[in-house]
């Protein structure tokens, strides 16, 4: 039988109250090359403006093969960015750095019909919106650089789908494959 739409809610909901919601994110610490019209250093510098990265000064190195001078800067983790910049465990998005946002409350949820071949797992549909939003998110040089972000924060409800299997008896996700479209990696969302 069908896990009933509350079911769904409670097991969707456990699950996201442990894991925030996250997107990829550089690895760090990172070494960037300074060079015109390069907007790496432009989005780095939008999260130090945010308190989650440091700076540090200018560096040039030579050129691997020319030996042409370059620039580099490099940007470390704050103790606040420490708060929303997790890295550890390879994610399904191809990256082992994710930077934490908020947390997905559930709003409605439903289960699908269960397959008569599959009769532990279920696909089920849900919408939510993002709360404990931090701080961070709203300083003026990441809202500029990722104007997608506001909206994507505003409390807008969104749609997402899981699959839950029924471990020992109970409903579970075991792991999220529905993530948020927002990658920090990419400029100007």
């Amino acid at each position: 039988m069908a896990p009933s739409p509350n079911d769904v809610r409670d097991v969707l909901q456990r699950y996201f109250d442990a894991n925030h919601e996250c997107s990829p994110f550089f690895t760090m610490p990172i070494d960037t090359r300074i060079e015109p019209g390069a907007d790496r250093v432009k989005q780095l510098e939008a999260f130090a403006a945010a308190g989650l990265l440091q700076r540090s000064a200018d560096q040039t190195r030579p050129h691997e093969v020319t030996g042409s001078p370059e620039h580099y800067v490099s940007f470390t983790v704050t103790p606040l960015g420490r708060q929303w910049i997790k890295s550890g465990e390879s994610h399904p998005l191809g990256t082992n750095t994710m930077i934490c946002y908020g947390r997905r409350k559930i709003e409605s949820a439903k289960a699908g019909s269960i397959d008569e071949m599959s009769p532990d797992r279920v696909s089920v549909s849900y919408t939510y919106r993002l709360i404990d939003v931090p701080d961070w998110t709203r300083v003026a040089a990441i809202q500029q650089r990722y104007p997608g972000l506001a909206k994507r924060l505003d409390g807008a409800q969104a749609e997402a789908f899981e699959q839950l299997s029924k471990v020992d008896g109970a409903w579970t996700l075991a792991k999220q494959t529905s993530f948020g479209s927002f990658d920090f990696r990419q400029d100007s969302h």
